[in-house]
């Protein structure tokens, strides 16, 4: 079991909130890139990514919400509480957090990678 600080678990949440950002980002690529149809790709396989993309951004926004939720949370109650020793804070919150971040980096990579090798299929054939 970890020993959590307030301290750590701030910087957690930033870096995750970080990580969010980027993943968005990421999302707002392919997203353009997918509208201009780079990869040249039939309707229904359009519409495949299309989905794909959203239901990976409603996972970052719910994402986001709940690690803001707790950090809110957190700070107000270290705020509140500056008396109390720092002490584990093995929430289980935070800890379905973390594998929900870690579940959505592997999904995402993995649609990544495939609009990538699609990417790649289409420069070879042209």
């Amino acid at each position: 079991m970890n020993v959590i600080t307030h301290e750590s678990l701030h910087q957690k949440f930033k870096q995750w909130l970080s990580n969010i950002d980027f993943w968005q980002s990421e999302i707002n690529f392919f997203k353009k890139q997918q509208e201009r149809n780079i990869y040249h790709l039939p309707a229904e396989e359009q519409k495949k990514i299309v989905n794909q993309l959203a239901h990976h951004e409603r996972l970052l926004n719910k994402l986001r919400q709940i690690i803001s939720a707790h950090s809110l949370f957190y700070a107000d109650f270290a705020e509140k509480a500056p008396e109390l020793p720092e002490q584990a804070l093995c929430e289980e919150e935070f800890q379905q957090s973390e594998i929900h971040l870690k579940k959505f980096k592997s999904s995402f990579g993995k649609l990544k990678k495939a609009l990538k090798s699609r990417l790649n299929k289409n420069a070879e054939t042209v």
